[in-house]
């Protein structure tokens, strides 16, 4: 018995000596290993992020600008951008407009007073159809060469009017041997600002400011012919020999 007890001791001072020699082991190594938290997930690679998509962000008045931001599940290429013009700001000139509008109303009015001082007689239309020439012929069963268009040109420096049937045409060869040069067709903001009527309404009354006019000898066919009166829907019926004597227009022969 006394040997039994001797071995067993012995076995459990072995035991004793192997667990404190564990507990040192592990404890040196915690004390050269870095310090982690127990709540740390274990490392991993760190995976690609997916692809962005790149939108455009609208602007009116200023250079287009583009936002980015992921998006799952989209496949199509990265960087793809979707683009749209800009939009112009709306053009406060246009016919239509209430400025166009009181220009026009001005021109129209300053037709009614140089009738008014020159010949009260005559009355200025109000047209509810436009003063073209086949709309104008078409509603008042007249021919389309009554209906007296009037040009603004500039032959040289000049700026002059020709007053002439409504389906004629220059004749070059006869403005030069007539005006003493080529003519050029004014654009509609130069003649706005030479005769002070819209192009439409232009006429040899109530202008601006005084310029040479000349008629065409062809109007002299017609009994009356019928120009526009400062608007495009405003015209007046008159003698084509009295129209030449109210704005002291010279008669020339340079349609065909």
């Amino acid at each position: 018995m006394p040997a039994v007890r001797a071995a067993t001791s012995d076995a459990a001072a072995a035991f004793s000596r192997a667990g404190a020699g564990h507990r040192a082991a592990r404890a040196v190594t915690e004390a050269t290993s870095p310090a982690q938290s127990p709540c740390q997930a274990p490392s991993r690679p760190i995976p690609l992020q997916p692809p962005q998509r790149i939108l455009h962000n609208r602007s009116i008045h200023s250079a287009p600008r583009t936002i980015a931001y992921p998006f799952r599940g989209f496949t199509k290429d990265a960087g793809a951008r979707i683009a749209e013009p800009a939009l112009a700001p709306a053009d406060k000139t246009k016919a239509g407009t209430p400025a166009a509008r009181r220009a026009t109303n001005v021109s129209v009015e300053s037709v009614r007073q140089f009738l008014a001082e020159k010949a009260p007689d005559i009355d200025v239309i109000a047209l509810s159809e436009s003063s073209s020439t086949m709309t104008l012929s078409a509603a008042w069963d007249i021919k389309p060469a009554q209906i007296a268009k009037t040009l603004a040109m500039k032959v040289g420096d000049a700026h002059v009017l020709l007053v002439s049937c409504g389906d004629s045409r220059l004749d070059n060869q006869k403005i030069k041997a007539a005006l003493g040069g080529k003519a050029k067709m004014l654009s509609a903001e130069e003649t706005v600002a030479v005769t002070g009527h819209p192009v439409g309404g232009v006429c040899p009354f109530g202008l601006s400011t005084p310029l040479p006019v000349y008629c065409d000898v062809m109007l002299k066919s017609y009994d009356f012919v019928v120009p526009a009166a400062g608007s495009t829907h405003a015209a007046l019926r008159i003698d084509p020999v009295r129209l030449a004597e109210l704005v002291e227009a010279e008669w020339v022969d340079v349609c065909k």
